[in-house]
């Protein structure tokens, strides 16, 4: 896990646990359009908690709140002309950038994924340990499918993030040692 997605985190939870009173009246005073931009930074998870649950929705709408009404105040201060904080911006500029990246890399490389139904017995043939009922006996392929094919599926997601990553420092690192000479 990253620094953005560990703070994502971070505040998700905190947004969860939080006991801060919030009202209705507090949310009208923020624009729809900025409750949709800041739930498009949560996981699809995160998001439909936060969309289902008005406790949590309430919570969610008050960070929202709280972030936009700092950030005026903090440019107010002229913080955004700190040289200091403009560094820290681009570098989180360039981490949102190549999250982004990643994932939507990730995305397309997924489209061409697929798994036979070859694939997917010879999975359970050789994990047959892992799909045994209560009564110790395999429970049969039919149900437990699905759940072969998410569990291969998210195995390649990860393992494409890897290689999405390595490729590309080697083409950085190839690029900075092309420069060095």
């Amino acid at each position: 896990m990253g620094r953005g997605e560990a703070l994502q985190q971070v505040v998700f939870s905190l947004l969860v646990m939080s006991a801060v009173a919030f009202t209705p009246a507090a949310a009208s005073s923020l624009e729809g359009g900025e409750i949709k931009v800041w739930l498009k930074t949560l996981s699809p998870e995160q998001r439909k908690i936060v969309e289902s649950n008005p406790f949590i929705r309430a919570k969610f709408e008050r960070h929202v709140l709280e972030v936009e009404a700092l950030y005026r105040k903090a440019v107010k201060a002229g913080l955004d002309k700190d040289p200091e904080v403009k560094q820290k911006l681009e570098l989180l500029k360039k981490e949102t950038l190549a999250k982004e990246w990643v994932e939507r890399e990730v995305a397309k490389r997924l489209k061409r994924f697929r798994l036979s139904d070859e694939d997917l017995l010879n999975y359970y043939r050789t994990h047959i340990e892992e799909f045994k009922g209560r009564d110790s006996k395999p429970v049969p392929f039919k149900d437990v499918k699905g759940i072969i094919a998410d569990k291969l599926k998210e195995e390649y997601r990860k393992n494409l993030i890897e290689q999405i990553i390595d490729e590309a420092i080697k083409e950085y690192q190839k690029g900075k040692s092309t420069h060095r000479n």
